[in-house]
């Protein structure tokens, strides 16, 4: 399995629908392989992340799942690549200077008890993201779905 903007969208959509709060069920439902490796704290690590990864991270809030943060190996991904996936994503305003652009991408499924907010941070921080920039980092970020 190789991190591909078509697995972030088809991680995004099981992570709308899944219900699992434990971070190895989720894991699971994602279809991830390797061993999941609990060092304390508020994320646990994927080894060996995927293909196309450096590192792949299970985020949990009090012991409940809330993300998945991939750290991309370098050349992995493009913003092109992921709006041609995601559609266009949009470019959040940047928190300081020397910090990556981050643009997000909306994902919803009908009558899914969660949505997804992917996070794509760039790899440069001196110029606008176009669809060539590459990216350095992603975050599927799970919240409850508006009623």
């Amino acid at each position: 399995m190789t991190i591909t903007p078509e697995l972030l969208r088809t991680w995004s959509e099981r992570i709308c629908t899944t219900t699992a709060d434990d971070v190895r069920e989720v894991a699971a439902a994602l279809g991830l392989g390797g061993q999941v490796v609990d060092r304390g704290g508020d994320a646990v690590e994927l080894e060996p992340p995927p293909p196309g990864a450096k590192q792949l991270e299970l985020g949990r809030l009090r012991g409940a799942f809330t993300r998945v943060g991939v750290v991309l190996a370098e050349g992995a991904l493009t913003r092109g690549d992921l709006d041609r996936e995601l559609g266009e994503g949009r470019e959040l305003p940047r928190v300081g200077a020397g910090r990556p652009y981050v643009i997000a991408y909306h994902v919803e499924v009908a009558g899914a008890p969660f949505t997804c907010e992917v996070l794509a941070k760039t790899a440069s921080w001196d110029d606008p993201p176009s669809a060539v920039s590459p990216l350095a980092e992603v975050n599927l970020r799970r919240d409850r779905a508006p009623r």
